[in-house]
């Protein structure tokens, strides 16, 4: 009977002792990893900042979980919600963003608590230095402040995992070095649409900028940037259907076949070319990856700008073209 005393008194000597202690502790506790990833900054940033792209590398991510999505697909206001019976369930916000520099979340996991992530990237010069930042908010007295004490320890390694599943991610993916995402202005054109097989594309582009420049010669309009092509159909087994464009100062009124109309002003993925037109699908198809990679959306058929004229530069290894695919952000 003695003994049974002295183990309770000791017992609520602790648990005194524990309360005091959690009295004086913080009711939030912050974690903090940085990582260096090899890859550039958009790319890095685009796996945070689009909600569908965590299940790519996230530390919590479980085999069970379900995930189901809200609001705009990246940027403030879209909303991540997961069930998982080993994870269990909760809401991602995101609250803020700075494209290419930083990303705020919040986090509710239900029945448990509520979070803010925080995280940053920098541009090095081997890639990418990301900075990863959770804040546990309102920690209940005395047991949530008790785990806000072990917490870094405890959750520092998972922390760590994510960082390094994030950086074999981005550093698995092919080189982009040539792709960024522009500001597009808008621009006015005439242009004329017509069909073809890939075998006639050359000679039938041709034909198309020449009726286009005949028509200008005649109406006296000037032409205010280089040639474009918009591919509105692209089969290369069978018909392709193509826009060749010549940008001008304003609309002009066109004829029944010739069109004039405003490019309007988008955010677009931009890739460049230098060299003969047989790498444009390598450039179509690095735009393409990129925009699976980040997680965008085209919204209107892709072009290519023509900066060389083959009738005035011979020489193919210095021919400039651009490939625009508009995106939504």
């Amino acid at each position: 009977m003695k003994a049974l005393k002295i183990i309770l008194t000791a017992l609520l000597i602790i648990i005194l002792l524990l309360a005091a202690i959690a009295f004086f502790l913080p009711s939030s506790v912050t974690i903090e990893k940085q990582q260096e990833i090899k890859s550039p900054v958009n790319i890095v940033y685009y796996q945070v900042d689009n909600l569908k792209n965590w299940s790519n590398w996230s530390p919590f991510q479980a085999d069970d979980m379900v995930n189901s999505f809200e609001g705009p697909s990246y940027g403030p206001g879209a909303m991540r919600f997961w069930e998982s019976a080993e994870m269990g369930s909760g809401k991602m916000t995101i609250k803020e963003d700075n494209p290419f520099n930083s990303v705020i979340t919040s986090v509710e996991i239900f029945g448990q608590g509520s979070g803010e992530g925080n995280w940053t990237f920098e541009k090095t010069e081997d890639g990418t230095m990301v900075t990863w930042s959770y804040t546990m908010l309102d920690l209940k007295y005395p047991i949530g402040r008790l785990f806000g004490l072990m917490a870094n320890g405890m959750m520092s390694p998972i922390f760590e995992k994510g960082l390094t599943q994030l950086k074999d991610y981005c550093e698995s993916l092919p080189d982009f070095s040539n792709i960024e995402e522009v500001d597009l202005e808008m621009q006015a054109i005439v242009s004329y649409t017509d069909s073809c097989t890939i075998n006639t594309m050359g000679e039938k582009m041709g034909q198309m900028y020449g009726m286009l420049r005949e028509y200008m010669a005649k109406e006296a309009i000037e032409m205010a940037g280089a040639p474009i092509v918009i591919y509105h159909q692209w089969n290369p087994q069978g018909t392709i259907i193509m826009e060749a464009g010549l940008p001008v100062a304003a609309v002009v009124p066109g004829t029944e076949s010739i069109e004039s109309y405003e490019i309007k002003a988008c955010k677009a993925i931009k890739g460049v070319l230098i060299g003969d037109y047989s790498g444009l699908g390598d450039v179509h198809n690095a735009i393409d990856a990129y925009a699976k990679a980040c997680g965008h959306s085209v919204i209107a058929a892709p072009w290519e700008q023509y900066l060389s004229d083959p009738m005035t530069e011979p020489d193919t290894a210095m021919w400039l073209t651009n490939v625009y695919y508009p995106i939504k952000y």
